[in-house]
């Protein structure tokens, strides 16, 4: 197993134990069998509704041809009307077989260059040789 996934794997379940404690389920949902999904902040290429709130602006963009209020709200209704369960399957499985596999693929990327770059210093006999 490469390096990166056992570490990865061991990271996981430290946080994962950590945020068992944090972050409680709200009480609003505690009856219903609703998962609350926490995604990292600060990452909106993870998040699904952000590929389904583009398809809904350009849907508006496209069908707004009189600028009222009226007729936005009208089109903007339509727009989200379009949007199905399989669209919203679609850009969920997008991002686990796309766009996540290539951000870890970048992470390891990054990973491996600061491994290059860590200056480990450590008394020696050999402290006036120039490096």
């Amino acid at each position: 197993m490469p390096k990166f996934i056992s570490t990865y794997s061991a990271n996981r379940r430290d946080l994962s134990e950590k945020s068992r404690a944090l972050k409680r389920r709200p009480s609003s949902i505690a009856p219903s069998r609703h998962i609350v999904l926490r995604l990292p902040p600060y990452h909106w290429e993870l998040n699904p509704i952000e590929l389904i709130w583009a398809d809904i602006k350009n849907y508006v963009t496209r069908h707004n041809t009189s600028a009222t209020i009226e007729a936005t709200r009208n089109i903007l209704a339509q727009a989200i009307g379009q949007v199905t369960d399989q669209k919203w399957f679609n850009c969920c499985n997008h991002i686990a077989t796309a766009v996540e596999p290539r951000m870890w693929q970048s992470d390891q990327l990054c990973e491996d260059l600061v491994e290059q770059l860590i200056i480990e210093f450590s008394p020696s006999a050999d402290e006036d040789d120039p490096v």
